[in-house]
Formats: structure tokens, C-alpha cells, sequence
């Protein structure tokens, strides 16, 4: 048959980062970001400098890091992520990874 089931499993989605990206304005990959968000009940995304710092930190999908830190573009290299989610029927999950600015 040309057919293939499907199963469906209640749980958090798949989270799609990108490894890298590139903030230099020109509208391609500028933003560091979830890139299909949906709905949860509870989100946070951190993400350090190689100094431990956060540089920055959101509570919402839909905003994502520009490259900036204290108002200046931060210095090209490797940056640590951590993603805590709630889905909407409380199965929480933590997420680490890297994420390389790109100048």
C-alpha cells in the first residue's frame, strides 16, 4: 500500500535552533530564535557568553536574540543556550545547546 500510518504522542514539539547565525542586518538568519514557535504554558530561553554571562534571556517564543550585549554587538564566537519548557499539559522539558555568532 502507498500508505503509512501515522502516531500521534501527546508531548512537547520538536524545538528547530539554528546553529548559527549571522546579525548583520541584512534580513537573512539575523536573529538567533525559535523558528516554528507554539503555544506552551510556560517558556524561558537563556543564552551565556563563554564568561558565563547572560546575554540574553526571554519568556516568549516569538523573541529571539539579536547578537547584542549591553548595547554593542557581542564578539563573534560560540554562545550556550538553555530552553526550559511547560507544554499545556505540564510535561516539562530543559534544553541545552550552542549557537555560533557569525560577524
Amino acid at each position: 500500500s502507498a500508505y503509512q500510518s501515522i502516531t500521534v504522542k501527546q508531548g512537547v514539539c520538536l524545538l528547530y535552533l539554528p546553529t548559527a547565525f549571522t546579525p548583520n542586518n541584512d534580513n537573512l538568519n539575523d536573529v538567533f530564535r525559535i523558528k516554528y514557535p507554539f503555544l506552551v504554558k510556560q517558556f524561558k530561553m537563556r543564552i551565556y557568553n563563554r564568561f558565563g554571562n547572560i546575554v540574553f534571556e526571554t519568556t516568549s517564543m516569538d523573541w529571539g536574540w539579536n547578537g547584542t550585549y549591553k548595547g554593542q554587538l557581542a564578539p563573534s564566537g560560540n554562545y550556550i543556550w538553555d530552553v526550559f519548557i511547560e507544554d499545556n499539559a505540564g510535561k516539562i522539558e530543559t534544553l541545552k545547546g550552542s549557537v555560533l555568532l557569525i560577524k
